[in-house]
């Protein structure tokens, strides 16, 4: 009777193991779900900070009544990362008003304007000389772009 008591409480090694194998699955994948997340949301983060330092240069080219321009480079300096350059026109000459080297996570993969051109300049008024698009790419497969339209439009779209 002793015996049988004795049994019944607990349980047993091969149960408890089960339960930390099953545990430990659902925690290593719940922690590459959200690796994943994190890392689609720097690349985004990435291209709206992108956009918004656009949108503000070209504002302040209204403002300021100068000529302004945005160049890209798919790899700066050739360091293997992406960059963008803010830049006015003052007395005929491009001055930078700001450098963004872009996090080794994302890049810019794509350009597509007029002549294989890096540039895309704002008139006076602020509106794009010329329509295309910047591609930025993360590390995880994300894939975003700038487009530009002629109207002064400027959008981000999500490639799937």
């Amino acid at each position: 009777m002793d015996n049988l008591r004795r049994n019944d409480f607990g349980f047993t090694f091969i149960e408890i193991f089960i339960v930390i194998i099953i545990s430990g699955m659902l925690i290593g994948l719940s922690t590459a779900s959200a690796k994943e997340i994190l890392l689609k949301g720097n690349t985004e983060k990435a291209v709206f900070e992108m956009y918004s330092d656009i949108c503000a240069l070209r504002n302040e080219s209204i403002f300021t009544y100068k000529q302004s321009r945005v160049r890209f480079y798919m790899n700066y300096n050739n360091t293997n990362q992406s960059a963008y350059v803010l830049q006015f026109m003052e007395n005929n000459i491009w001055k930078t008003k700001e450098r963004i080297i872009l996090n080794k996570n994302q890049r810019i993969f794509s350009l597509t304007f007029p002549g294989s051109s890096v540039n895309q300049n704002f008139s006076y008024h602020g509106t794009p000389l010329y329509s295309g698009s910047v591609g930025l790419k993360g590390n995880n497969g994300e894939v975003y772009y700038l487009v530009f339209y002629n109207s002064g439009r400027i959008r981000i779209k999500e490639s799937v």
